[in-house]
């Protein structure tokens, strides 16, 4: 029976160039579309060229020094990203847990019903989405949100939502949140789901109240999955604020809602300082990976612990 078992493993054993070959397609495609167009980026920053030049005046490192020095609207641009990708992630992951923990700990028949309800913005056209909501915020009494405050005899509190620089980037961000809410309370009750009912039964029994089994059962036994969810949405809120300032604002009112992908995309393609854009895209792309790293690095701390 040994023998046989032996036999059985030579022949599951699968040969390293045939991993290597199913692993060659996906290679090619990351190198040629994620790898190559990054190093060309870091090239093409350290010289002064246009959009048509296929080469330009070499100049070193003075794109990076006059982004860091001189460039206010290049450092507006850097704190209006830092704060969505601070606001976003953090409320997104608040409110989207509550809901799944109420909807987790209910019986309700139309559980399924408000899962789709929730999940429903995430399937929708981001184009479509800030569109919408631009006439939500409209500024006159025809708007959806004004009106409704007028209605609610709250006039004092109507304003030109995406025209004041006070309120613009904070309605492009609660545009983000509300479209994704209910993917990540998706993602949250499937982890709800393993968790096993007879923990909660014990800490019932032991006379925990509700708010006690979430605080020191549930949180600490979704650290890992909350922590997943961080990266992604900080990630994600990097690469998706581009369209929504774009579409709704197109990054007003003066300046107040321009990202660093709208400012790479304003020096790059608008103004045709190629060289420039690319010094603004090595250090964006240097940002969105150190932020990766620093939250996985604080979620494995906290497992740990």
């Amino acid at each position: 029976s040994v023998q046989v078992l032996k036999k059985r493993r030579k022949k599951q054993h699968v040969p390293m160039g045939f991993l290597l070959l199913g692993l060659l397609p996906t290679v090619i495609l990351v190198g040629l579309f994620l790898v190559y167009p990054m190093i060309k980026s870091a090239v093409f920053s350290l010289y002064d060229m246009g959009v048509l030049q296929k080469s330009g005046d070499y100049v070193g490192l003075e794109n990076y020094i006059y982004l860091f020095t001189k460039d206010d609207s290049f450092q507006r641009a850097l704190v209006n990203t830092l704060k969505t990708i601070v606001v976003v992630p953090v409320i997104t992951i608040a409110i989207a847990f509550a809901l799944a923990v109420l909807l987790h700990r209910s019986n309700l028949r139309e559980k399924n019903l408000y899962i789709t309800f929730y999940f429903f913005p995430y399937f929708m056209s981001s184009t479509v989405v800030a569109v919408v909501w631009c006439f939500v915020f409209f500024p006159t009494s025809s708007g959806i949100l004004n009106n409704v405050l007028i209605h609610l005899g709250l006039e004092n509190l109507t304003r030109v939502w995406l025209g004041d620089s006070k309120t613009a980037l904070w309605c492009i961000c609660a545009v983000i949140i509300w479209c994704c809410i209910g993917y990540y309370v998706v993602l949250y009750l499937s982890g709800l789901d393993s968790i096993s009912s007879e923990i909660y039964e014990a800490a019932t029994l032991d006379g925990a109240s509700a708010w006690q089994q979430v605080t020191r059962i549930t949180l600490p036994l979704m650290k890992n999955i909350l922590g997943i969810t961080l990266v992604l949405l900080m990630s994600g809120t990097l690469a998706v604020t581009f369209t929504y300032s774009k579409i709704m604002t197109n990054g007003g009112p003066s300046g107040s809602t321009t990202v660093l992908l709208q400012y790479i995309y304003k020096q790059g393609i608008e103004q045709g300082n190629v060289g420039y854009a690319s010094a603004v895209t090595v250090f964006t792309m240097f940002l969105g990976i150190s932020l990766a790293v620093l939250s996985r690095v604080m979620t494995s701390k906290s497992e740990k612990e």
